[in-house]
């Protein structure tokens, strides 16, 4: 049986840090222009460099949460498909216990009817008879 909660945390810190992050570097290039001096320049772009390997390793993070909380949703919903089909079965196996009954039901009322006018028949004889029984008297 599948989790029932998420197997991931809220992705959506890791999200707005890459965002940030690119932010970040957009800010760092835009100070680069023809007045910094070549190391200013090479410098801003290692620290370009650097923020952007840091959000290849959040995006990756942000993959592998995606991975994951696919699988999860699939296995779920596997998991659903299956106790749906188990719930049909189960309405299906009612349903044919319910026409089972239905028809012994029918069959036993039948019988009884039958009884009640074979009762009917022994009570119009038992009466003759016992009005026979009381003219001989």
């Amino acid at each position: 049986m599948v989790s029932k909660r998420e197997p991931v945390g809220n992705t959506c810190p890791m999200i707005d840090s890459v965002i940030s992050g690119i932010r970040s570097a957009m800010k760092d290039i835009n100070l680069i222009d023809d007045k910094l001096s070549i190391v200013d320049i090479f410098d801003t772009r290692d620290i370009v460099i650097e923020n952007l390997d840091n959000l290849e390793s959040i995006l990756e993070k942000i993959r592998s949460a995606n991975h994951q909380l696919r699988g999860w949703g699939v296995d779920l919903v596997e998991e659903i498909d299956e106790i749906e089909k188990d719930h049909y079965r189960a309405i299906e196996d009612i349903d044919y216990e319910m026409r089972e009954l239905k028809s012994k039901l029918s069959s036993r009322e039948d019988r009884i009817f039958e009884l009640e006018n074979l009762i009917s028949e022994y009570e119009d004889k038992i009466n003759f008879y016992e009005q026979e029984l009381n003219q001989l008297k």
